[in-house]
Parts: C-alpha cells; sequence; structure tokens
C-alpha cells in the first residue's frame, strides 16, 4: 500500500477514498471536456437544437451547473445539486429532449471516460482483504446509483465498499465536512482517528478530513509535473491528445516511492520521454504491418530498450505478433552512405 500509515496514532480499522483524481481517472485533460463530448454525443443524436454546437453545449452545461448551485444555496444554505437538477437549468432553446435523456447521455460519456489508479486499487483491495472497513466519499453531482455504475465500468466492484456516499444524495460535502461527519454516523463503532482518507483535494479530502478528526493522506495526480510540459507542447504543437494527457499524469502520480533527487528524472521519463518512445514504437509495428516488413534490427546501443519497446506494441496491438524483433549488435556509423566527393567526419 502507498500509506505508511505512520500518521495514524494506532493501527488504522477503516480507509475512507475519493472518487475521482483519485480511484477513477477520466480519459481527458480537464474535467469540463468531457461536457463537450456529451454535447458532440447530443448533436449527432438530435437531442439539442439545430444552432447549438458542442462548443456552446459545453459553456450551457456549465453555466448551468453555476445556476442550479446558486438557487440551491439561496434556498437551503447548501450548493450541493444531483445531475438532474443541473439540467433543469439549461436555458430553453438549448435541449431538444428530456433532461433525463441528458443525465443519461452524460452518464453513459462518463461510463467510457473512467478506468482505475492502480495504486489507489490496490490500496483498497488491500484494506479490505485485510478486514477494513472501506467507504467512497465524493462531492459530485452523480448520485450513488449513478455512482456505483461508473465503478463497475471501471472495472472496479463496489462491493469492495461498505458505504458510499455523495454529496448530492446527502446534501452535504466534504469541502464542508459534512461528508465526514456523516460517514461517522453511518459507523458510529469507529473513532475517527482510527479512520484514514485519501484524496486529491487539498482543502476538500485533507484539511477537512483532518479537522473532522481523521488522518488523512493526500493523493498525487501528477498534475503538478505535467502542466510546464503539457502547456509549453500545446504552444508549439496544439492542444495535446486528452487520453494522453491524462496517462501521463497517471504515469507521474505512480512516482509516490521516488526520491525527491530522482523526481524530476522520472518526471521527465514518465509525461516526456515514455509517451515518445511509444509513440515510436507504435508507429514502427505500424509502419511494418503496412509495408509488408518481419524483420525489425534496432541498432545498439539505444537498440536494446527499442527493441523491448516495439516487441511490446506489436504484443499489445495483437496485429504484429509475427513481427521478429531483435537488437543489433552494430554501430549507427556502419549505416552511412558514402558522400561522392566530401570528406566524412569521423
Amino acid at each position: 500500500m502507498p500509506f505508511s500509515w505512520a500518521v495514524t496514532p494506532a493501527a488504522p480499522s477503516a480507509l475512507s477514498v475519493d472518487l475521482f483524481d483519485t480511484l477513477v481517472l477520466r480519459a481527458v485533460a480537464q474535467p469540463v471536456d468531457v461536457f463537450l463530448r456529451v454535447g458532440a454525443r447530443a448533436v449527432d443524436r438530435g437531442l439539442v437544437h439545430r444552432h447549438v454546437t458542442p462548443a456552446r453545449f459545453q459553456v450551457a452545461r456549465q453555466t448551468a451547473e453555476a445556476s442550479a448551485r446558486a438557487a440551491r444555496h439561496a434556498q437551503t444554505g447548501s450548493s450541493e445539486v444531483t445531475l438532474l437538477e443541473i439540467y433543469a437549468q439549461i436555458l430553453p432553446g438549448v435541449l431538444a429532449a428530456s433532461c433525463e435523456t441528458l443525465v443519461a447521455l452524460e452518464t453513459d460519456v462518463e461510463r467510457e471516460l473512467v478506468y482505475p489508479h492502480p495504486r489507489t486499487m490496490e490500496t483498497v483491495m488491500a484494506a479490505a482483504k485485510g478486514g477494513m472497513r472501506t467507504a467512497l466519499l465524493s462531492d459530485t453531482y452523480f448520485n450513488v446509483e449513478q455512482v456505483t455504475t461508473l465503478l463497475r465500468s471501471a472495472g472496479i466492484p463496489p462491493e469492495l465498499f461498505n458505504d458510499i456516499l455523495t454529496s448530492s444524495q446527502e446534501r452535504v460535502s466534504k469541502r464542508d465536512g459534512g461528508l465526514f461527519a456523516r460517514l461517522m454516523e453511518r459507523w458510529p463503532d469507529v473513532r475517527p482517528e482510527h479512520v484514514v482518507h485519501l484524496g486529491d483535494h487539498r482543502h476538500a479530502d485533507v484539511a477537512m478530513a483532518l479537522r473532522a478528526g481523521l488522518n488523512a493522506e493526500c493523493h498525487d495526480t501528477g498534475e503538478d509535473d505535467t502542466r510546464e510540459h503539457v502547456r509549453l507542447e500545446a504552444l508549439r504543437h496544439g492542444t495535446p491528445s486528452p487520453e494522453l494527457t491524462s496517462l501521463r499524469r497517471l504515469s507521474c502520480s505512480l512516482a509516490g516511492a521516488v526520491g525527491e533527487q530522482e523526481r524530476w528524472w522520472f518526471a521527465l521519463g514518465a509525461s516526456v520521454l515514455g509517451p515518445l518512445l511509444s509513440a515510436f514504437a507504435d508507429w514502427v509495428v505500424d509502419d511494418c504491418i503496412r509495408d509488408g516488413i518481419r524483420v525489425v534490427r534496432p541498432l545498439m546501443r539505444e537498440g536494446a530498450l527499442f527493441a523491448e519497446m516495439i516487441a511490446a506494441s506489436a504484443r499489445r496491438t495483437g496485429t504484429g505478433t509475427g513481427l521478429d524483433v531483435r537488437p543489433m549488435f552494430a554501430s549507427r556509423a556502419s549505416t552511412w552512405l558514402t558522400i561522392p566527393g566530401k570528406q566524412r567526419c569521423r
């Protein structure tokens, strides 16, 4: 498990985890990118009026959420809303279908995008196997039933958790501390200091958990390590692939056990060199298949690494399993072509 448990005065008997960006990740660069995909799907299916573009839908969806939260707060003092309440706030002239239809569509899109964080999954499974009580706490507009479908889509058995609490259903949040209080009400036989909460938000998941008497571990999303690289690449090459951006963050977040002196190099390999070399290996496999090439001999010294990566890419795709990939112990200089009339540098 990634936890040292050293912060806990006694052996922990329970674990609670955050949902998005901790237990499950989305294959997008930013959460609002989900709305753009929902908008594109809604346009294709005729669920919005003809003048509505995916980008306009994205803005309408964000505006509707802000309006729903403001209206709820004015009425009750709580800004926690459901997905149906959000869609009810979308301005007339946007939707050509019922709010319920759009709620189902957004849930379906989310189901296609979520995948588990391997280290958090290892932690939850180890805790459950060790007899610890487990809970999932999320500040989200999804209700428990919708969260359950997301978990199943990500390959996570909801049965791993003794309790699942969402802010939209409880009408309190981790951000205001209420969701931690609700959890402890459900666990009257568990002392707060025996619970460890894992989440990525420093206020909602760490500060408020500590204020509620729980122990807290801050989950590293990898975003800090990749933000500058992604920004610079976007300036030079345009918007990077959202799926790749998500995977790069995941790779960096797995550096928990790496020392500070090595962390910069790990981040460089995980977020820059790794994706670049992986893409190169995939390109080699695709070109070999297209051109009918069956023998691949990457030249040493880098050939040892490239041979392993190209072979792995071939196995992963399944279409390149016939490739014979082995490194060749030859100098790159042996491939130089003589240029007539010019002295070659040595």
